[in-house]
C-alpha cells in the first residue's frame, strides 16, 4: 500500500463501534460498546436466517394453497360442464316426452314410440346415476378440499393473502361457487326422477302400441316396412328382432325395384343406402356413427368419427387428464405431462443443491429435499463468534482462527496488543451481514477497515477487502477472546471444554455449556441451532438399548436389533477414520418445564405451601426432546462426554410443544427433570462421567482414546 495513505490512516481516530453501515460515525471506543456491537452483528445474521427460513416457509404454505385451488378448480369446472351437458340431455327427454303425450292425445302413436321410450328410460337411468356422481365428486374434491382451505388460521390466511392477492378470495368465490352447482344438481336430479315417473306413465298406456297388437291387427307389408325404417333410425337393426314377419312376403325382402334404387343414395360417412328423403337422410346424418365431431379441447382441435370419439376422449386426446406416474396426480393434461414430471411434479427426481460444490451424492423426490438439507453434511453453515461460514459437517470440530498479540495490522502496522488497549480490534468484513473476507488470517483493524471502506464510497466505489479484493460494506470486530492467549473459543478448541456447574435441586441456575449457542425461548418453530447434547433434557426417564427395527434411507437397508453401542462404534470409526457422514443427526426439542406444570396441576392436594416470608427460586424452561429421540440423545451424551472436541455440538431443531403430532406431555415420563436417563439392564448415563454408570459404555469409549 502506498506511503501516503497509510500516513492518513495512521492520523484517524481508533473506530469502537463493530458493525457500523457507511456513513455513519463512531462515538464510543470502549470495549462494552464493541461487545454491543458484535453481538448486534449476530443479532442481525440470525434474524437474515430466520427471515429466509421463513420466507421458504410460506413459500411452501402459498405453494400447496395454489396447487390446491387449481385441482378444486380444475374439478369444479369439468363437473359444470357435465352438469349442463345432463341439464341439455334432461330438456331434450322432456320435449320427447310431451311430443308422445300430445301423439295419445291424438291417437298417432306407433310401436316405433314404444321403443323411442324404452331407449329413453335406459338414457334417464344413465344420466340420473351420472348426475349422483356429479354430486360425491362435487363434495369431496371441491367443497371438503377448499372448505379446509378457508377456514385456517387467520394469520396463515393473511400470510397466504400477501403472496398470492386475492388468493383467499378466489377460494371463497369457487366454494360459493360450487354450493350454487351442488343445488342445481340436486334440483337435476329431482326433474329426472319426475321425468322417469312420467315414462313410466307412458309406457303403461294402452293407448301405446305393442309388438303383439301389430301381428293381432295384421299389418301390411308396407306398413311394416315404414316402421322398420323408423326402427333403424332409432339404432333397432331390423323389425324381426321385435315382432314376427309375415311369412307371406319372406320370398320378396331381397327384391329392391329399380324405382326403389333411384330414390336412394348413400351415406358419405358410413357408405349406407338411404332414400333421397331428405328428413330420413337429415335424421340419419345426425346419427351416424362415422359421422365426423369436432374435438373443441385444447391443444386437440380434430374431428373424430362419432363411434370412435369416447375412445378418443379417453385414450388419443392430447388434452385428456392423466395420472402422473410419479405423484399420482390425475388432472394433468397429457400434453403438458413430460413438463411436469420434469419441473413440477412435487415426486420428481433432483439431486442435492449441493452435488456439484462440495460432492453429495444424494438424489430423491423434490418434496423431500429440504428435509435432506436439514441433515445434508455439506449444507453451510456460520460460526456465531468468527462468523466464517463452512459445511455443517465442520461444525463440532470447528476451531476459531486465534489472533497472535505480537502481530500487526498489515495497514498501520501496529500490534494487536496496542490496538487492542485502544479499543481497536481485528477487524472482520462482511457483506449483507455474512462473511466476505477469505484471508487466512486478521490483516487489519477496524480503523483502518472503516477508513478504507469510507474512502471508496466516498469515490463512488464498490468497497473491497484492500487484500483479497472481496466486496463489502458492514465491519465487525473479532471477539477479544481470540485475541487473549490461552483463549476459549465457542467453538471446539484444544483444551477441553469447561466442567458445568452442578445443576441444583430447582435449577435455577442452569445455563448452557456454550452461551453463545443458547436458542432464545421465543425462536420460531422450525429454526435450528447447534448445542451440546449436555444442554438437551431427556424425555423418558429410562428406555432400551435396542432401536427399534427401521429402513435406513442412507444405506437402502433395514436394520435389525441395532444398539446403542452399535451406533456408538459407528460413529467412532467414521471419526477415525476420517469419513465424512452421509447425514447427520437432527433432533426435534421444545421449551418445556415439565416440574413446574406438575406442581401447578396438583396444588390443590399437593405439596404445601412455602412458609411465609420465604418464596420459591424462578425456574426456567429447559430444553427437552420432543418425545422421540432418547437413545440417540443418550448416544451424543455419551460422544460430548468423553470425544468433547469431535462432538461436543450437535444440531437441533425447535418445534411446538403444544403441536399434537408431539404428543410431549404423553410421552414425559422423566422423574429428574430429564438429567439423566436408565438404560434398562445396562446402566444410567447423566450429565457427568461420574453419573456414568453403564460399564460396557465405558470400555467402548476408553478404548479408543
Amino acid at each position: 500500500m502506498d506511503a501516503p495513505l497509510i500516513d492518513v490512516l495512521k492520523k484517524c481516530a481508533p473506530p469502537d463501534d463493530l458493525a457500523l453501515p457507511l456513513g455513519e460515525t463512531r462515538e464510543n471506543n470502549s470495549p462494552r460498546a464493541c461487545a454491543q456491537e458484535q453481538e448486534r452483528a449476530r443479532q442481525q445474521a440470525g434474524k437474515d436466517d430466520e427471515t429466509r427460513e421463513r420466507a421458504l416457509f410460506e413459500e411452501d404454505m402459498v405453494a400447496s394453497f395454489l396447487r390446491q385451488y387449481r385441482q378444486a378448480s380444475i374439478a369444479a369446472k369439468n363437473i359444470s360442464k357435465k352438469e349442463l351437458a345432463e341439464t341439455q340431455r334432461l330438456l331434450a327427454c322432456e320435449e320427447i316426452l310431451t311430443q308422445v303425450e300430445d301423439e295419445l292425445q291424438d291417437g298417432r302413436a306407433s310401436f316405433a314410440t314404444r321403443i323411442e321410450l324404452e331407449k329413453m328410460k335406459e338414457e334417464l337411468t344413465e344420466s340420473h346415476t351420472a348426475v349422483v356422481a356429479l354430486g360425491e365428486t362435487l363434495r369431496e374434491d371441491v367443497v371438503d378440499v377448499i372448505s379446509d382451505t378457508v377456514e385456517q388460521d387467520p394469520d396463515v390466511l393473511a400470510v397466504v393473502e400477501a403472496h398470492e392477492d386475492k388468493l383467499i378470495e378466489s377460494c371463497r368465490r369457487l366454494l360459493r361457487s360450487a354450493t350454487v352447482t351442488a343445488e342445481r344438481i340436486t334440483k337435476l336430479k329431482t326433474c329426472l326422477t319426475e321425468a322417469a315417473e312420467t315414462l313410466d306413465n307412458l309406457l303403461a298406456n294402452p293407448q301405446l302400441p305393442t309388438s303383439e297388437s301389430l301381428v293381432a291387427n295384421k299389418a301390411t307389408d308396407g306398413e311394416i316396412a315404414n316402421l322398420a325404417m323408423k326402427l333403424e333410425e332409432l339404432g333397432v337393426e331390423s323389425c324381426e328382432k321385435v315382432f314376427p314377419q309375415n311369412p307371406a312376403s319372406a320370398a320378396a325382402d331381397g327384391q329392391i325395384s329399380e324405382t326403389t334404387k333411384a330414390k336412394t343414395s348413400k351415406c358419405e360417412f358410413c357408405g349406407e343406402e338411404l332414400p333421397k328423403n331428405s328428413n330420413v337422410r337429415k335424421r340419419h346424418m345426425k346419427k351416424c356413427p362415422k359421422r365426423p365431431i369436432f374435438c373443441d379441447r385444447d391443444h386437440c382441435r380434430m374431428r373424430i368419427p362419432a363411434d370412435r370419439f369416447d375412445i378418443h376422449l379417453a385414450e388419443e386426446c392430447e388434452s385428456r387428464e392423466v395420472e402422473c406416474p410419479q405423484c399420482g396426480e390425475d388432472t394433468i393434461p397429457f400434453w403438458r405431462l413430460d413438463d411436469h414430471t420434469k419441473t413440477e411434479c412435487r415426486r420428481r427426481a433432483v439431486p442435492c443443491t449441493h452435488t456439484h460444490s462440495a460432492g453429495c451424492t444424494w438424489t430423491g423426490a423434490f418434496e423431500d429435499r429440504s428435509r435432506h438439507l436439514l441433515t445434508c453434511p455439506y449444507t453451510t453453515t456460520e460460526c456465531p463468534q468468527c462468523m466464517e461460514i463452512f459445511p455443517q459437517y465442520q461444525r463440532a470440530t470447528h476451531k476459531c482462527k486465534q489472533v497472535p498479540p505480537h502481530e500487526d495490522c498489515m495497514v498501520c502496522f501496529e500490534s494487536w496488543e496496542a490496538l487492542a488497549s485502544r479499543g481497536s480490534m481485528p477487524a472482520i468484513l462482511l457483506l449483507d451481514g455474512r462473511r466476505s473476507c477469505v484471508c487466512k488470517s486478521y490483516l487489519t483493524c477496524i480503523q483502518c477497515a472503516e477508513q478504507v471502506l469510507s474512502g471508496a464510497t466516498a469515490e463512488n466505489k464498490t468497497p473491497v477487502c484492500p487484500f483479497c479484493r472481496k466486496a463489502c460494506n458492514l465491519i465487525a470486530p473479532v471477539s477479544r477472546d481470540l485475541l487473549l492467549s490461552g483463549s476459549k473459543s465457542s467453538c471446539a478448541s484444544k483444551k477441553q471444554l469447561p466442567a458445568r456447574r452442578p445443576p441444583r435441586d430447582d435449577d435455577a441456575a442452569f445455563e448452557f455449556t456454550d452461551p453463545l449457542c443458547r436458542p432464545p425461548v421465543a425462536s420460531r418453530v422450525g429454526r435450528t441451532f447447534w448445542v451440546s447434547p449436555l444442554d438437551i433434557r431427556f424425555t423418558h426417564d429410562s428406555v432400551k438399548a435396542l432401536f427399534r427395527d427401521y429402513y435406513d434411507q442412507n444405506e437402502k437397508a433395514h436394520r435389525c436389533h441395532q444398539g446403542i453401542l452399535d451406533s456408538l462404534r459407528e460413529v467412532l470409526r467414521q471419526q477415525a477414520a476420517g469419513l465424512v457422514p452421509v447425514s447427520l443427526e437432527c433432533l426435534d426439542v421444545c421449551w418445556a418445564d415439565p416440574q413446574a406444570q406438575a406442581t401447578s396441576a396438583s396444588s390443590s392436594g399437593g405439596p404445601s405451601p412455602p412458609a411465609p416470608g420465604k418464596t420459591l427460586p424462578p425456574r426456567h424452561p429447559r430444553l427437552y426432546l420432543a418425545g422421540t429421540g432418547n437413545r440417540r440423545l443418550t448416544m451424543w451424551r455419551l460422544l460430548a462426554l468423553y470425544r468433547p472436541h469431535q462432538f461436543s455440538l450437535i444440531k437441533v431443531r425447535i418445534v411446538d410443544r403444544a403441536d399434537p403430532r408431539v404428543k410431549f406431555d404423553e410421552k414425559c415420563t422423566t422423574q429428574n427433570d430429564g438429567r439423566s436417563i436408565c438404560v434398562r439392564g445396562c446402566g444410567k448415563v447423566g450429565l457427568s462421567k461420574s453419573e456414568l454408570t453403564w460399564k460396557e459404555a465405558r470400555d467402548v469409549l476408553e478404548d479408543r482414546k
